[in-house]
């Protein structure tokens, strides 16, 4: 132990700044560990004691108020100043500035177990001892006569009853037990007098005076306090509780860090809190919550990547040489917070698994482990709890959870991260062999992420390598690879698009302000509706359609641009969702949150331009497109952009004597509709 603690020392002598933080932390769980080995209350152990308050109260002033680390930094510290007090003499400052953080630490919501029991064990005795120092009998009788009804001590006492009823049961019955019985019976007491001088129950003052005695007869002598009240069991009990729990000693287990702050100004140890300061409502920090989208931001910025994305960054950061300890603890210490903050996805998992994998490349990151094995099973731990989140993801979040599996399996046993990772892909290889799909792709740096239907596993495809038949492709479409059959959102989309009903597209065929939609509807759709100068009524009425074909304009943000007014995106959920087709217009800005849109509710398969060309050859693949539209709509695009490419294709059976001259259009060839969904 004592050379651990001298290497902890050294290390800190060769840092300044922010990045003493860990280290600090570090060297007082150590320092309060040995204390407690050394024997708690034992003259020669107060020196670790001594020395721990010093390096944790350094430590406490990096971070800022709601910081998730300085809940834990603040606990610790707690239980050092406590057992300074109750076990060494000091005094009520010191009293009160323990009882001051750990009621802050106990204001986070995410505080490691053993810390949270401890912490309310030592508040609750402390806060006894705090009204102890004002209620000896002589002292309670001339308060009741001058009226005062003890609000303060009666709400200290009601706190320390909180506490210690929090923790009963199990190894701290025994200290908790006997400490909620002494402050019962002070509360009596309080009852005597809190009428005012008037009406003090005299009687029942002596008969609570005299319960307390008995309580203290009971459980024998603890720590001394002044006057002839009996003092309270002794917090050298803990010792006993500290050997025989499973929680060990009241030591904090720490897995990251949050960015430096500010050291912030320190009131001298010397200079007491006042005792509004210290009241429980008043210590507690009321700082603004901070949300999960700007940890998101703020880890984006330390990564430093351009863009709104924090994945691709993350990435390369794994594959690259290891970066400052300043960095990955700031990482770590936003990754921490972002996992705990309100409305956080499972996949902010995710960077925390990556992370502390950094974390472990260039330090132990824990104690007691020197190759830093034990921030890789975190690791481990925490991307396996991101896994269930992965196939609602963009293709840049597999990417990283795939490496970092990989990276993992290389130095861990059993390697088998990325076969666990693929488990939680059953639903969506099922979804795929359903659709008759191939495999689903998730475009990498190197190449494509290959979900093999037929195998349920993932696998590298390099650039150039065979494909499967039937790609699906998850992306917006934009940029692709050639063998792309069509784009999904995201695997999770798959699934979704997978179970919906199929309606015939000759059911409810539905044109939307589309040049020549007139000829279309006649030549395939019998039962079909054209509107040329579709009103929002009108195209209401026709929703859902087997097959909606959109000519008309489209807003900014989505909605039709409709005679005498616009179809909000809302509309086209009327009946549910289901798997129709809808035929998109050429290009515009609103095009991307229609598609999202259509493929949220009725429609399972979209055909858009990604290429556009002029109206004539428009018409011409128009043509051929719902010529084949009823063999399926992803098989029908795949025939327009082979027939389009064909320079020597022919005019298409039906299609009108004016648009045969463009149907041999070299235009053609520029031609290209991409597919989304299924």
């Amino acid at each position: 132990m004592d050379q651990e603690l001298d290497r902890l020392r050294a290390k800190l002598a060769r840092l300044t700044g922010s990045a003493r933080n860990r280290p600090l932390i570090e060297l007082g769980q150590k320092l309060f560990e040995a204390y407690w080995r050394s024997g708690a209350g034992r003259p020669e152990s107060r020196p670790h004691l001594a020395e721990a308050a010093t390096v944790l109260d350094e430590a406490y002033g990096y971070f800022a108020p709601g910081d998730f680390l300085r809940g834990q930094v603040a606990a610790l510290l707690g239980l050092v100043l406590g057992a300074r007090y109750g076990l060494h003499g000091a005094g009520g400052p010191e009293r009160e500035r323990a009882i001051g953080l750990l009621d802050e630490a106990l204001s986070f919501p995410r505080l490691p177990f053993g810390l949270v029991l401890n912490a309310r064990l030592t508040l609750g005795q402390l806060l006894l001892h705090r009204v102890l120092a004002v209620m000896q009998p002589g002292e309670l009788i001339a308060r009741a006569s001058r009226g005062d009804t003890m609000v303060d001590q009666r709400a200290d006492a009601d706190r320390a009853v909180e506490c210690l009823r929090a923790v009963r049961g199990g190894d701290a019955e025994a200290v908790a037990g006997p400490m909620i019985e002494v402050a019962e019976a002070m509360r009596n007491l309080m009852d005597a007098v809190q009428h005012g001088p008037a009406a003090v129950d005299f009687s029942g003052l002596f008969q609570a005076i005299t319960a307390l005695q008995k309580v203290q007869q009971r459980y024998g002598a603890g720590i001394p306090r002044p006057g002839g009240l009996p003092p309270l069991p002794g917090l050298n009990e803990a010792d006993d509780l500290a050997r025989s729990s499973p929680l060990d000693r009241p030591v904090a287990v720490v897995h990251g860090d949050v960015p430096a702050a500010p050291h912030p100004e320190r009131r001298p140890e010397s200079q007491p809190e006042s005792r509004t300061e210290s009241r429980p409502e008043s210590r507690r920090p009321a700082g603004p919550t901070v949300s999960a989208a700007e940890l998101r931001a703020a880890f984006r910025e330390r990564l430093g990547g351009a863009g709104p994305r924090v994945w691709p960054p993350l990435l390369a950061l794994l594959d690259a040489e290891p970066p400052g300890v300043d960095l990955i603890d700031g990482l770590l210490g936003l990754a921490t917070r972002l996992t705990a903050a309100p409305g956080s996805g499972a996949e902010n998992h995710l960077l925390l698994a990556t992370a502390l994998y950094l974390r472990s490349r260039v330090d132990s990151g824990g104690w007691g482990d020197s190759d830093g094995g034990a921030d890789r099973d975190r690791a481990a731990h925490s991307l396996l709890a991101a896994r269930d989140a992965l196939p609602g993801q963009r293709a840049d979040v597999l990417s990283v959870a795939y490496r970092l599996a990989g990276l993992l399996d290389e130095v861990r046993t059993p390697g088998d991260l990325r076969s666990r990772l693929a488990d939680g892909f059953t639903a969506v290889t099922g979804a795929l062999r359903s659709a008759g799909a191939g495999a689903l792709a998730y475009p990498q740096p190197t190449g494509l992420l290959l979900l093999v239907a037929a195998t349920g596993r993932f696998e590298p495809a390099a650039p150039g390598a065979p494909r499967p038949e039937r790609l699906l492709v998850v992306g917006d479409g934009q940029a692709g690879p050639a063998s792309a059959a069509s784009y999904v959102r995201s695997a999770a989309q798959v699934v979704d698009l997978a179970a919906r009903r199929r309606p015939p597209l000759a059911e409810k065929p539905l044109f939307v302000g589309v040049p020549g939609g007139d000829r279309l509807r006649d030549a395939f759709y019998p039962r079909g509706v054209f509107l040329h100068r579709p009103t929002v009524d009108q195209v209401r009425a026709g929703l859902p359609a087997s097959m909606l074909h959109l000519g008309c304009g489209v807003t900014g943000g989505g909605e039709l641009e409709l005679a005498g007014g616009r179809l909000p995106l809302s509309h086209l959920a009327a009946g549910g969702r289901s798997g129709g087709v809808a035929v998109l217009p050429p290009a515009t800005a609103g095009l991307p949150a229609l598609l999202a849109a259509l493929l949220a509710t009725c429609y399972a398969g979209v055909v858009a331009w990604r290429t556009p060309v002029p109206p004539a050859e428009e018409a011409v693949v128009l043509h051929v497109l719902h010529q084949h539209l009823a063999e399926g709509s992803i098989g029908a695009v795949r025939t327009v952009r082979e027939w389009a490419l064909d320079r020597r294709r022919k005019a298409p059976p039906g299609l009108p004597a004016e648009l045969e001259r463009a149907a041999g259009s070299a235009a053609l060839t520029d031609a290209e509709l991409i597919h989304h969904g299924l």
